[in-house]
């Protein structure tokens, strides 16, 4: 009886062994992006992957950027948990580049802003079908 129970122990050992190889090898298959931002390429993921990939690209190390939430940007008080959470996922997500709120810095992140808001001439890098956009201040 206590041998048949071990039989079945390591077998089912075995097994689970092998599920969480397969598991650890799919993840050990992902990009450091897709481990960071998730695998989803979904129009539902906020703010869009491809403007934040642009992003992350695009600056330097140790650079400046800015957060601006545009005037006409989903105005609705509900939501505004939802900029703020944005603002702080892309705070942590960009480091070791450094958010700001002076207008002296020469990178945006811009949610539906228009140009009284910038500050100088906006060059747009990438944008989102919902009005996301990076870019630099051109001064």
């Amino acid at each position: 009886m206590v041998a048949a129970a071990s039989i079945l122990a390591i077998v089912g050992l075995v097994d689970v062994l092998r599920a969480f190889d397969a598991r650890a090898g799919h993840y050990a298959s992902l990009s450091e992006l897709d481990r960071a931002y998730g695998v989803l390429h979904s129009r539902d993921l906020w703010p869009p992957r491809e403007v934040v990939e642009h992003a992350l690209a695009t600056m330097p190390e140790d650079a400046r950027y800015r957060v601006v939430f545009g005037p006409t940007w989903r105005v609705s008080q509900e939501t505004k948990w939802t900029d703020e959470f944005t603002a702080g996922f892309l705070s942590y997500f960009l480091l070791p580049r450094s958010q700001t709120d002076s207008a002296s810095a020469p990178w945006l992140l811009c949610f539906a802003c228009g140009a009284s808001e910038l500050g100088g001439r906006f060059h747009v890098l990438s944008q989102s079908e919902d009005d996301f956009r990076f870019g630099r201040i051109e001064r």
